[in-house]
Order: structure tokens, then sequence, then C-alpha cells
């Protein structure tokens, strides 16, 4: 494991804490995304994934800020792409 994915780890679990914690949440802005997670747009879709289930059990929609083309993101991480 590298440590883009401690770094993804940790982002995870920062989110769910602001969730679990603050009822009256409705919207987290994560911005640098990339930088976070220390790699390529590649490394995008693992943190989607986990981050789509949290917003869907939290009901609190979660907005990545990601520098890059849509048509360089994984086919799974473009259906959130804002248009």
């Amino acid at each position: 494991r590298g440590l883009g994915d401690v770094y993804k780890r940790q982002l995870v679990g920062f989110v769910s804490g602001i969730c679990a914690a603050n009822y009256d949440v409705t919207d987290v802005f994560v911005d640098s995304t990339l930088k976070i997670t220390g790699k390529g747009v590649e490394e995008v879709e693992p943190l989607t994934a986990k981050l789509k289930t949290l917003s869907e059990s939290s009901n609190v929609n979660i907005c990545l800020l990601i520098s890059a083309d849509a048509e360089e993101l994984p086919a799974s991480v473009r259906e959130f792409v804002a248009k």
C-alpha cells in the first residue's frame, strides 16, 4: 500500500466523521482530490465508490474537485461529473 491509500482511508474516515457528528450537513466539498490521493485519476475510482456509499447512507452530497478532463476519468467516475 502506498501513501495515497493511507490518505484515501483518512479522507473517507474524516468525511464519515463529519456526516456522523453533524446531522444538519447537506454538502461536503473536497478540493484538490488528486493531491490527496497522491496518484493519477485512475486512483479516484475506489475513493468515489466508498464516498458514494457514504453519501447514500448519510443523505449528504459529496463533491470532489478534480483537476482533469472528464475523458481522463474512469468510466465509473464519469457518471458523477457535473456538466
